[in-house]
């Protein structure tokens, strides 16, 4: 129960896996996104799998070997340990050392329940590198405008290629084919995701979210998005279908150590806003702090974040953020944005202060965007 997708943005590929791990077992489970238990929201009649923990599902097994996977934790475990120890045997490993390793793993016995993505990166001649890629599962894609080729799999497959295919307004400085359009499309698809999650608690319900990697090829390795900072924000439609003033509720910071992922999670319980020249500043006050320490899949069952730092303090110019706009209690409009630069910051000084800058336009343009949607929610 998961979800893992790969887009071609116009060539730049990027991959995309969600956190969370599903069983059969309901247990207390309170994700980045929602400061209490969602499980007791899980009632429905006939429901098997329950949220119970998070892990990380994307592994560069070498700089240019990348695997993602979905399913049974025991069968992505034990696939992922044979794989790395396979590699080990190539200096220069190659799309036929691959091929031969899943022909002998026997996949319908030892991976029947789950399904993977390895993407591989070798370089030929005249500095050009081949691409490769390596599936299994039941795989759903389309073409969308934003994202060129996307595939995804997995119980929020269907969810995060319809949210992908919408009539989507979407504005960036970059062009088509360029890395940085890729990371401004999948940053924000993401953080609708997330705001998807903490409205409606939808993607916990089809037994993915919680939180998601980033992860892409740099030109000479692969590499996962972090030192970013996601945000929602909260308001509401009037009955002309003007949004209110968004209010910061929750910002999410992720950062990798050698093999945890750290999400330091806040919940803003009060906020004082204003406009300084060309720059909204958030002050918030109140505020609430949790941390989850996310897990690699094949480290040491005893190891803890005992040795991660105590102070969770951090500052980053890479921000995404959700504002979720309700329309009477019964739907909601979620747009997405993404800032990366010296227009904006956001700080967290640990047991002091959390302070967010952002270009004063862009609640202008959600503004904008929120009213077309009106009339279609």
């Amino acid at each position: 129960m998961t979800l893992i997708a790969h887009s071609t943005n116009f060539k730049v590929p990027f991959i995309v896996g969600d956190l969370l791990l599903s069983g059969e077992k309901k247990k207390t489970f309170v994700p980045p996104t929602i400061n209490y238990d969602v499980s007791t929201l899980l009632n429905e009649p006939g429901r098997r799998f329950f949220p119970v923990d998070m892990a990380q599902k994307i592994y560069f097994v070498t700089p240019h070997l990348l695997l993602a996977m979905s399913g049974l934790v025991s069968e992505m475990k034990a696939l992922l340990k044979e794989l790395r120890q396979r590699c080990t045997y190539y200096s220069d490993l190659r799309p036929e050392h691959i091929h031969q390793f899943l022909q002998e793993y026997d996949l319908p016995k030892n991976f029947s329940e789950s399904g993977f993505f390895m993407m591989l990166i070798t370089p030929e001649e005249n500095n050009k590198l081949q691409v490769s890629q390596f599936n299994s599962g039941q795989w759903a894609g389309l073409n969308t405008p934003i994202f060129s080729n996307l595939t995804s799999m997995g119980s929020g497959s269907s969810s995060y290629n319809r949210w992908a295919s919408e009539d989507i307004t979407f504005n960036t400085t970059a062009t088509s084919g360029a890395p940085d359009y890729a990371l401004n499309s999948n940053v924000c698809q993401v953080a609708r995701a997330l705001g998807i999650e903490r409205a409606t608690l939808a993607t916990i319900k089809e037994g993915f979210g919680a939180g998601y990697e980033l992860a892409f090829y740099t030109g000479s390795m692969f590499n996962k998005l972090d030192e970013i900072v996601y945000l929602i924000f909260e308001c509401s439609y009037d009955d002309q279908g003007n949004m209110s003033n968004p209010i910061l509720t929750k910002a999410m910071y992720y950062y990798y150590y050698p093999d945890i992922l750290r999400i330091t999670s806040l919940d803003i319980l009060g906020a004082i806003e204003k406009v300084a020249g060309t720059s909204l500043e958030i002050y918030g006050q109140k505020i609430e702090v949790s941390t989850f320490d996310i897990p690699s899949l094949d480290i040491d069952a005893n190891q803890s974040s005992d040795n991660l730092p105590i102070d969770l303090s951090f500052f980053t110019k890479r921000i995404g953020a959700a504002v979720v706009v309700t329309k009477k209690e019964s739907s909601v409009f979620v747009c997405s944005f993404f800032n990366e630069g010296e227009e904006g910051f956001a700080e967290f000084k640990s047991g002091e202060y959390f302070t967010v800058s952002l270009p004063a336009g862009i609640m202008d343009q959600v503004r904008a965007g929120a009213k077309n949607a009106y009339s279609k929610i």
